[in-house]
């Protein structure tokens, strides 16, 4: 009897903790389980942020900033045209001229006069702000080809250069597509330009 009772007294809480052991590491490994069901396979790939995503090719990139320049030079084609006709339409009604009377103007001083405005235009605002208008809305900025600020006397040297890459069909601008991103008055004046 007294070994009986003994056997109960210490062989029944050895019973219960090795039930609760077997208990415990039964949910151990079926959490495991489940975690190792919400992983995703090897194989597959994760998502990448925004740090993890490699950077546009050249080309893409340089497309993009094509894009934008040919934006900014069309709105700053259409402000500076507008302007000139606003002048010349102002001096006709000054002169007391029809509209059909244009030609009765002098073709040399109102040619000289909108060309000195609008070469104004361009190198001025690019020389003390590094953007024109249409630059600022497309988010662009000129400056040197080391980052320095803009010159009066590299505006105009950038803005004789702009008549060169015009006049064969804008082929001088396709330079934006090459690794430095610079069109060819860019290369010819030092200069380069940068999204604001």
């Amino acid at each position: 009897m007294p070994a009986f009772t003994d056997s109960l007294r210490f062989d029944t809480p050895h019973a219960w903790s090795s039930g609760a052991g077997d208990h415990a590491a039964g949910r151990a490994r079926a959490g495991h389980t489940a975690s190792r069901r919400q992983e995703a396979p090897r194989g597959s790939a994760s998502p990448r942020t925004g740090e993890d995503r490699p950077p546009p090719s050249t080309a893409v990139a340089g497309m993009s900033l094509l894009v934008r320049r040919l934006v900014a030079a069309g709105l700053d084609a259409c402000i500076l045209a507008g302007i000139n006709v606003a002048v010349v339409y102002l001096t006709l009604r000054v002169l007391d001229l029809l509209v059909e009377e244009v030609w009765r103007l002098p073709v040399i001083p109102t040619v000289s006069f909108l060309g000195i405005f609008n070469l104004g235009y361009l190198v001025l605002l690019t020389a003390f702000g590094g953007q024109t208008v249409g630059k600022m809305a497309t988010r662009l900025r000129v400056e040197g080809r080391d980052g320095e600020q803009m010159s009066v006397s590299r505006s105009l040297a950038r803005a004789a250069a702009c008549v060169v890459c015009v006049v064969p069909a804008g082929v001088g601008f396709l330079g934006v597509l090459t690794v430095s991103r610079r069109a060819l008055q860019d290369r010819l004046a030092g200069t380069r330009v940068v999204v604001d």
